[in-house]
C-alpha cells in the first residue's frame, strides 16, 4: 500500500492513465503522463520514465470480479451513445454516487461502447444490484 493510501485508480487517475480512454487513445507513454510520473516519487525503481519502454503501475486487491455491458444503438450516433454511455458509467460507480465498491469506466468498442464495471467486493455490492 501507498504511504499516502490512495488505490490503485485514484493512482493511475492523478497520472493521467485514464484521459484517452473514452476517445479509444491508448498510445502508450504520453508527454502528459511522464511529467505526472516524475513529480511523483515512485514506492520503488527510477523516478525518470524512458518513453521508449513505458512504466507499470501495480496495485495488489482482493479478489475483483470485473465484467463488460456492450451499448450499441441504432438511432444514436457514436458520440451521443459515448455521452449516455460515461453518463451510465458515472452513475453506476461509487465515484458518482452509486453503490460502495464499484468502479466503471465507458470505453470505445467497434460495435457501440463498452461500459467496464470492477467491482471491488460482491460481499457489499453484488453483480445483481450493478446490473438493476
Amino acid at each position: 500500500a501507498r504511504e499516502d493510501g490512495r488505490s490503485l485508480a485514484e493512482l493511475r487517475r492523478s497520472l493521467g492513465y485514464f484521459s484517452g480512454a473514452s476517445k479509444g487513445l491508448w498510445t502508450g507513454l504520453s508527454d502528459e503522463m511522464a511529467s505526472a510520473m516524475r513529480d511523483l516519487a515512485p514506492d520503488c525503481g527510477p523516478s525518470d520514465v524512458d518513453s521508449r519502454y513505458g512504466a507499470a503501475v501495480v496495485g495488489a486487491v482482493p479478489w475483483v470480479t470485473n465484467y463488460n455491458l456492450l451499448l450499441a444503438s441504432a438511432s444514436m450516433d457514436q458520440a451521443d451513445l459515448m455521452t449516455r454511455c460515461r453518463h451510465i458509467a458515472r452513475l453506476t460507480s461509487t465515484r458518482g454516487g452509486g453503490p460502495v465498491a464499484v468502479e466503471t469506466m465507458a470505453l470505445p468498442h467497434e460495435h457501440g461502447v463498452e461500459v467496464a464495471c470492477n467491482l471491488l467486493d460482491t460481499a457489499t455490492t453484488p453483480p445483481s444490484e450493478v446490473l438493476a
